[in-house]
């Protein structure tokens, strides 16, 4: 494993600096050790460097953790894709403030630039689970990578369809990467590797917290063209990645539902405020003009 990667676990968790501002730094040295390494004069002379952002990277001190996770990912079957690697999800790159580096098992390709995330309910009705296999489904049959969340419901739908068209899936966890949540997912986490990628922004043991799902969420809206929300309710965490998905520029899509069920309060409420309503997979490609 490249050296170098202990010094992007570090900008990773190191507190204070900025995703945005590591992705500055990245552009001017290439290397996170050159990064941690560069004088404090040279750093604080760097547009769009703040001095707080310069303090916390000669601050830093917690290479126990780096140096812990660094071993544990050495002899695990995991990886780390730093922020420059070639192969990072230049989508997600070019979002303001991209994850340092992700923990991956499977593999990112430059097929995987032409992507839709799909996110929704943990407990769908019937109907919400048809919409998503099929439009997942007919995604992947044209060679478009599904990305979510890997949650019950129509999280897990999605991937599965996807998988069973034969095509490609990304799931990004809220957790540890070698944590699979929920538990019943085993043998999906495992197909999605072999058929995708799994990917996670979080240290290796770390649970699957409340406070970790919008940043997965951002992960997600950030890999994809466009974000397509079926079913779910007006607190819904999916309404969070719409939300992400605005503000990284990217397409929101909506399938409605009937206005006396709870499950649709979500969606409705999407395309009230602008977002594509949804009836078919050509809905989605009619907007995306990249695809």
């Amino acid at each position: 494993m490249d050296g170098d990667g202990r010094y992007w676990l570090a900008l990773e968790i190191a507190t204070g600096i900025g995703h945005s501002v590591v992705k500055i730094l990245s552009t001017r040295y290439g290397s996170a050790e050159e990064i941690f390494r560069a004088p404090e004069q040279e750093l604080a002379s760097i547009e769009g460097v703040p001095p707080r952002s310069v303090e916390a990277i000669k601050a830093f001190s917690d290479w126990e953790t780096v140096d812990a996770e660094f071993e544990k990912l050495a002899k695990s079957r995991y990886g780390i894709l730093p922020l420059n690697d070639p192969e990072y999800p230049s989508l997600l790159y070019n979002i303001h403030s991209p994850p340092p580096c992700l923990l991956t098992l499977g593999k990112v390709l430059p097929a995987d630039d032409l992507a839709i995330a799909i996110v929704g309910s943990r407990l769908p009705d019937r109907y919400g689970r048809t919409v998503t296999e099929t439009l997942a489904g007919e995604l992947a049959a044209l060679g478009i990578t599904v990305v979510s969340g890997m949650a019950r419901g129509i999280d897990s739908a999605a991937h599965e369809a996807a998988l069973k068209r034969g095509g490609r899936t990304i799931a990004v966890l809220g957790s540890g990467i070698d944590v699979v949540y929920p538990r019943e997912n085993e043998e999906l986490y495992e197909s999605i590797a072999e058929n995708g990628a799994i990917l996670s922004e979080f240290f290796m043991g770390t649970a699957p917290l409340a406070q970790n799902f919008p940043r997965r969420n951002r992960i997600v809206s950030g890999l994809s063209l466009g974000v397509v929300v079926v079913q779910a309710s007006e607190k819904s965490g999916s309404l969070i990645s719409a939300s992400f998905a605005l503000e990284q520029n990217r397409e929101v899509f909506a399938v409605p539902g009937n206005v006396d069920r709870k499950l649709s309060k979500g969606p409705n409420y999407l395309i009230k405020r602008g977002a594509k309503l949804v009836e078919t997979v050509d809905d989605i490609l009619g907007e995306v003009g990249a695809l």
